[in-house]
């Protein structure tokens, strides 16, 4: 499994969600780092870390998003509670998690796919 590595392509613009962002990066890179070295506590607890950031940022989005209409909002706002259940459910089983390569990179896409895909169609579509 890869590094991920931040790209300008992924910021919105928005200082606060792009400083987040990279905070989950950098959190999904020290879970791939601990798991190539097989030290799966160390993954676990940099797992329930990502899960803080990612929390952190959603809850700040959903703020933002608050003030906006639309269908896509409630979608985004929707995938979020989407990734924190699956998420959740995964951290249940720690140690599955940070022995198998197919949980982290379904961490991996729906991660970076939230952050493509639907942060950056917000950014796009409310951004003057």
């Amino acid at each position: 499994m890869k590094i991920l590595e931040w790209s300008e392509h992924f910021a919105t613009g928005h200082a606060q969600t792009d400083s987040r962002h990279k905070q989950i990066v950098t959190a999904c890179n020290t879970m791939i780092s601990y798991w190539k070295a097989g030290e799966t506590g160390k993954c676990a607890g940099a797992f329930r870390n990502c899960l803080t950031i990612c929390q952190q940022h959603f809850d700040e989005e959903n703020v933002l998003l608050a003030s906006l209409t639309g269908r896509e909002v409630k979608v985004h706002v929707k995938d979020h509670r989407h990734i924190m259940d699956r998420m959740r459910a995964m951290s249940l089983d720690c140690q599955k998690l940070c022995s198998g390569e197919s949980c982290l990179s379904e961490i991996m896409h729906n991660v970076v796919s939230h952050i493509l895909k639907h942060d950056l169609e917000i950014q796009q579509r409310y951004t003057p």
